[in-house]
């Protein structure tokens, strides 16, 4: 299992290109795979609990927006990033807010594991 680091990067795709740094409590990831019709798929669907974060952000991710998300692993061999989505399978996110922090969610179904 992969230690990830409390910081995630969202990439906005399509129209205004622009990254968006989060910071979460501590969360595992680990994508199940799944068989329809088409073939195998990995489901990487996760809600990240993450800090609130500034009005613009939440303004911007109210509606799904498709992003690739990138996650960080730390261990001894060093820092590895994880994409979650690509350019042309790009994950969904969307950020709703709560009391004292917020929900992250990500909705996407990948051709191969990301964390290979």
């Amino acid at each position: 299992m992969k230690e990830f680091s409390c910081l995630l990067m969202i990439s906005i795709l399509g129209g205004t290109e622009r990254s968006i740094v989060l910071s979460t409590d501590p969360f595992t990831f680990e994508p199940s795979m799944a068989e329809e019709n088409g073939g195998v798929y990995w489901d990487c669907s996760k809600t990240f609990i993450v800090d609130i974060a500034d009005e613009s952000i939440f303004n911007e991710l109210k509606v799904p927006r498709s992003a690739i998300v990138t996650l960080a692993s730390v261990g001894l061999s060093g820092a590895r990033t994880y994409a979650i989505g690509t350019k042309t399978i790009p994950a969904k996110v969307q950020l709703v807010r709560h009391l004292n922090k917020a929900k992250l969610i990500v909705k996407c179904k990948m051709l191969t594991n990301p964390l290979l």
